[in-house]
């Protein structure tokens, strides 16, 4: 089901130092882009950017006014290089203060609230925490802006908490077909064949050829099945080879 929604596009802001030097390798992209687009959500554009409270606020304040929804990803935790809470609050202009609820849960797990569970509990002022299956790590919620961690378990919590709360969008649907045809063979074929269909996404992946055979997976993407039948079906059509 395609879901009559408009069309609705996130940006996500990845950030850190640890993920540009390859010591950690990201998997949120893929993981967010699948579960948001469950919910009609299409990833538009995805920065990488190291941890530097400019680089941070200005990916983030352009970002916000492109897309419907901004996801960032690292830099909340309790050490002097986790900066995005402050540099977002920069970058807009907006106080950052310390959050009752999430004080409330540390108080719950920990008793004593030290310098560095105070530094952690802290929102953008007007925003909001999100509460998560993960009592004291909440996601962080200002305007179509969503703070989430870096250590991958706890941004996918938190997603999954602020996922019912985002606008559905349509849906995107999709269906491939695999050629063992090399991508030149098919380029023109398929340059003509989407010029037919203009409300269909249609892109060619060649795969890695083994023992000389090649293979190419064509991928038809559309938010109208109906439109996404009639293309899947003059592909099929077409003499190839």
């Amino acid at each position: 089901m395609s879901g009559d929604g408009e069309s609705l596009w996130a940006g996500l802001v990845v950030i850190g130092d640890e993920v540009l030097s390859g010591r950690t390798q990201d998997v949120h992209v893929s993981w967010f882009a699948r579960h948001l687009g469950e919910r009609g959500i299409r990833l538009g554009e995805v920065r990488v950017i190291r941890d530097d409270p400019g680089e941070i606020g200005a990916a983030v304040e352009a970002l916000r006014f492109r897309y419907a929804y901004v996801f960032t990803t690292g830099g909340i935790g309790p050490t002097h290089d986790d900066r995005t809470i402050d540099a977002i609050g920069a970058a807009l202009g907006v106080a950052v203060v310390e959050d009752e609820l999430i004080l409330s849960a540390f108080r719950e797990r920990f008793g004593e609230l030290t310098a560095e569970r105070r530094r952690m509990s802290r929102i953008l002022e007007g925003g909001r925490s999100v509460p998560c299956s993960l009592a004291t790590a909440p996601a962080i919620c200002w305007g179509n802006i969503y703070i989430l961690a870096g250590f991958p378990r706890v941004a996918r919590e938190q997603l999954r908490a602020v996922l019912p709360e985002l606008r559905r969008g349509a849906v995107v649907l999709s269906e491939s077909r695999s050629l063992m045809l090399g991508e030149s063979r098919i380029a023109g074929p398929l340059s003509e064949l989407s010029g037919r269909h203009p409300g269909v996404e249609i892109g060619s992946y060649p795969m890695e050829p083994e023992a000389g055979v090649y293979e190419t997976v064509v991928v038809f993407r559309s938010v109208s099945e109906d439109l996404l039948r009639a293309a899947v079906g003059e592909f099929d059509g077409l003499q190839l080879g």
